[in-house]
C-alpha cells in the first residue's frame, strides 16, 4: 500500500474545500433589490369612443347623475334587455 503524506492530505483538504465553498453559493452574486421591485404603473384612464345617446336606442342608454352610458352591446343588437 501506498502511504499517505501530510503534503497529500493537506493538498486534499485545500481541494475539497475549495469544492465546497463553491458549491454553497459563496461565488453567487447579491441581487440588488431595487432591481427585484415591481415598477408601479399607473394607467390614466381615456374615454372610449362610444356613440351619441341621441343617436341609439334610448333602451342602451342609461344616466346616473351626470353620467350618461352607452350599452354598446345593446347599441349593436338594436334590442331591449326586455325583450329576452
Amino acid at each position: 500500500m501506498k502511504k499517505i503524506t501530510a503534503k497529500k492530505i493537506t493538498v486534499l483538504s485545500v481541494l475539497f474545500l475549495c469544492v465546497f465553498l463553491s458549491g454553497c453559493g459563496c461565488g453567487k452574486k447579491k441581487k440588488d433589490p431595487a432591481g427585484e421591485q415591481v415598477l408601479k404603473i399607473s394607467i390614466t384612464p381615456e374615454p372610449s369612443p362610444t356613440p351619441k345617446p341621441e343617436e341609439v336606442n334610448q333602451d342602451a342608454v342609461v344616466t346616473n347623475g351626470n353620467i350618461t352610458m352607452v350599452n354598446e352591446y345593446l347599441t349593436k343588437q338594436g334590442r331591449s334587455t326586455d325583450e329576452e
